[in-house]
């Protein structure tokens, strides 16, 4: 069978990419971190009378999953697909993540054990990311087209968490239950549509190879460019983050009711899903590796945005503010989990650079919890101290090599005129 052959029986690129577009918003709507956060932190603070570190530290247990990604991957692909389909993998995810929910359902007043079913459907949940990370990395490179890729990525992601933000605020003024069996709707959901999925969206495999007669790269080859994206990842998302803060200061001095934060995280991710929408006219007029210094001093100017937060109003408008210029950064730095990964292991390589960030997000908080508890800072001295940590990691994007932001055939601009 040669290369032509191949490709004549996969389907568009516009098909693949649509379709795993919504593989990965539902992917990210049926996060326990998306659609039942505030439920969960709600239910921790009333019931079971956590504090803000105890708070940050059960989140992020909760996700810890995110640590097994690369390893995840590692196994996935030394998995011969002639045994186990992309497909069937989802449909197995999806059903072990509705049964941990399930079981969340009889053993929410204890925290060990409601702590271990969100751990399991969790992983369900990341399993299923890693596949469809995967295959779309595989078309973006495969079309050339990695910085639109990675903002259909971000867009997918964006709109789960917007309208995951409006549920939220809804279940939160319930019981936990509710949280539990949105959960296993959408799970199921997604066990559901892994039978939408055409065979041939993955190709012969997860991987870049478009002859099955033509070996995979060796995945050192391109090792070092790997470790410089997770390298950066990494440093940027473990900077101290206050978003517990945030959440509790709003709740307790501000008296902000749960539908009222729910409604602000939401503005937050349409102003992202804007920022989202117009990045790839930016890329068609800037260099990767331009746009991510701009975009990292522009997420550290729009976390200064949140200084003045004593009303609703102005709430809401930093919400705004944040989400246009922070959400550049993050689909910049999403570029690098495409550009940075080994050609034949995209996979693999992006579940290293998306997982290593994830779990230094969720650190983060944790970080920023324990440095305003030790050092009794207020809301505002831990806004000043983020923003600053964060644009200090502006000082390592010259050290990035040159072939982290080069290893695609075509430019962005001419990247543009051919989506165009």
């Amino acid at each position: 069978m040669n290369a032509k052959n191949h490709d004549v029986r996969r389907p568009p690129i516009g098909i693949n990419l649509g379709l795993l577009g919504v593989g990965i918003f539902a992917t990210r709507l049926a996060s326990h971190d998306a659609f039942g956060s505030l439920a969960i932190l709600e239910y921790l603070k009333t019931r079971l009378h956590f504090n803000a570190v105890e708070l940050s530290g059960f989140l992020a247990t909760a996700a810890v999953a995110l640590c097994a990604k690369p390893f995840l991957a590692l196994l996935m692909e030394r998995m011969s697909w002639r045994d186990v389909s992309p497909r069937d993998c989802i449909l197995y995810a999806g059903l072990l993540g509705a049964a941990a929910w399930a079981v969340a359902l009889t053993v929410a007043t204890s925290k060990t054990f409601l702590l271990s079913m969100l751990l399991l459907a969790s992983a369900a949940n990341v399993c299923i990311a890693i596949i469809l990370d995967g295959a779309l990395a595989v078309e973006g490179r495969r079309s050339n087209t990695v910085a639109h890729i990675s903002a259909i990525r971000k867009f997918g992601i964006t709109v789960a968490i917007m309208l995951g933000s409006l549920i939220s605020g809804v279940l939160a003024s319930d019981s936990l239950h509710r949280t539990c069996a949105v959960g296993i709707a959408l799970m199921l959901g997604l066990a559901a549509g892994s039978r939408l999925l055409p065979a041939t969206t993955f190709g012969r495999s997860i991987h870049l190879d478009d002859s099955p007669d033509e070996p995979r790269p060796a995945f050192r080859d391109d090792a070092g460019k790997l470790g410089a994206a997770v390298l950066m990842t990494g440093l940027f998302s473990i900077a101290p983050a206050f978003d517990t803060l945030l959440v509790l200061h709003r709740g307790g001095v501000l008296g902000f009711s749960p539908a009222q934060i729910g409604t602000l995280k939401a503005t937050n991710e349409a102003a992202c899903l804007i920022s989202v929408l117009c990045y790839p006219l930016v890329a068609a007029r800037m260099a990767p590796r331009t746009r991510l210094s701009l975009g990292i001093l522009a997420f550290a100017a729009s976390l200064l945005v949140y200084l003045p937060n004593a009303s609703y109003a102005l709430s809401f408008l930093a919400e705004i503010a944040n989400g246009l210029m922070g959400m550049f950064c993050l689909v910049a730095l999403q570029e690098l989990a495409v550009r940075g990964a080994p050609r034949g292991h995209e996979m693999l390589g992006v579940a290293c650079v998306v997982g290593v960030g994830g779990v230094a997000y969720r650190l983060s908080d944790v970080l920023g919890a324990h440095i305003a508890e030790s050092f009794h800072l207020s809301l505002p001295q831990m806004i000043v101290l983020c923003a600053a940590a964060s644009a200090s990691t502006f000082l390592v994007v010259p050290l990035l090599p040159p072939s982290l932001f080069g290893d695609v055939a075509r430019s962005a601009g001419e990247m543009s005129r051919r989506a165009t």
